[in-house]
């Protein structure tokens, strides 16, 4: 009992009586006075063993509620863009693989929408949901960059323009945004460019091997294909004529309970896209470095 006090600050009267109270509560014996200094009954062991998990269970609802960028968190729920996903994903959760003792990571389209954090179906999304942040959430800026459009890289393209080429083949649209979509439409019609669109496919990968096959060519931005560029696939890319459609990636949570996580988010992106995206585009697609702008990191 001395030494408890002495560990906990206390008085050792403080501690006795603490115990007898205990001992009233449960109505058992605790400990054996027979005998000096007192042992656990049986029945204390037992008590002890119980009542250790539910302090620790406390302990762990305490520091998920703190949600503090230095506490582990029990669970981690996070929505990502397709192409964010598939190459820059895979890096930031393994940076910060030590935040969360589980990881639930959702890329379908709905996951990476505000929509998301505010029915609590994730607790923090990488997005190019282009909408305002309502009251409550807080969006940090990743990176900008343009669609490109993206043909297979033979046969050659002689003397055609990229416009020539794409009006004699089929489009292969990506993704679910109908925001982005009818974006494009737009484009595509004040450009005077007639297409089909016979194919619709949701990830990335699927696309670009589509392109790559020659069965049509397809609008992609710089992250959804430098991986596909780095390891040779057959695609090329080429910027749009006139003014391009932009997106901006940010990493978006609840103001009040998720900012410190949000920004370690944002630094460890960040990190990632001047250590792996900018380079790769450098030694590998060089012409697309001109559509990707970084921003600057907002971390206090």
């Amino acid at each position: 009992m001395s030494a408890a006090a002495e560990q906990l600050g206390l008085s050792q009267p403080a501690i006795s009586q603490a115990i007898a109270k205990l001992e009233e509560a449960s109505g058992i014996d605790l400990f054996d006075r027979s005998i000096r200094p007192p042992v656990l009954t049986l029945r204390g062991a037992t008590f002890y063993k119980h009542a250790s998990d539910v302090v620790e269970s406390i302990r762990r609802l305490q520091s998920g509620l703190r949600l503090d960028k230095d506490v582990q968190l029990p669970i981690l729920r996070v929505g990502m863009l397709n192409s964010f996903a598939t190459t820059l994903g895979p890096f930031i959760i393994k940076s910060l693989q030590e935040t969360a003792v589980q990881w639930f990571v959702d890329t379908g389209y709905e996951a990476s929408r505000m929509i998301a954090l505010l029915d609590r179906r994730c607790d923090f999304i990488i997005t190019a949901d282009e909408a305002t942040p309502p009251p409550g959430l807080i969006a940090l800026p990743l990176f900008s960059e343009s669609y490109r459009i993206i043909l297979p890289t033979e046969p050659a393209p002689g003397s055609k323009s990229v416009l020539e080429r794409i009006a004699g083949m089929s489009m292969i649209r990506f993704g679910r945004d109908p925001h982005m979509l009818s974006r494009i439409d737009h484009w595509l019609a004040a450009a005077g460019v007639e297409t089909t669109a016979r194919y619709h496919l949701d990830t990335v990968e699927g696309a670009a091997q589509m392109v790559a096959s020659g069965l049509g060519w397809s609008l992609l931005p710089p992250l959804a294909f430098f991986r596909l560029v780095e390891r040779g696939d057959k695609i090329a890319s080429f910027r749009f004529p006139g003014v391009p459609i932009r997106r901006t990636i940010s990493v978006v949570a609840r103001e009040d309970e998720g900012a410190p996580i949000a920004r370690q988010i944002q630094k460890a992106a960040l990190q990632l896209i001047n250590d792996i995206f900018l380079p790769s585009l450098s030694a590998h697609a060089p012409e697309a470095l001109e559509d990707v702008e970084v921003h600057a990191s907002t971390e206090e």
